[in-house]
């Protein structure tokens, strides 16, 4: 491996044996702190979807579709009957 190719692996390019950083990261003791900050923000991230797609629909919304799919009387204590499902 030439010099420039072991300069760009180790300073440009991220290795997933060491959690998507560079190594010129790790050796400098940045990495773990760069891995802190992203798994914040991917957290945050899912809380921040989650409380999107349900406040998008009702879970009585999301019961009673699933209740229509699965054809039945009750389904997850929901009355189908004014769904027009018998």
């Amino acid at each position: 491996m030439g010099s420039d190719q072991r300069n760009m692996s180790n300073t440009k390019r991220y290795h997933d044996g060491i959690g998507y950083a560079i190594p010129e990261q790790k050796h400098t003791g940045q990495a773990e702190e760069i891995l802190k900050e992203r798994y914040k923000r991917k957290l945050l991230a899912r809380l921040h979807r989650l409380k999107v797609n349900r406040q998008s629909v009702s879970q009585l919304e999301w019961k009673k579709a699933a209740c229509k799919l699965a054809n039945t009387f009750t389904c997850f204590g929901v009355d189908n009957s004014e769904t027009g499902q018998y």
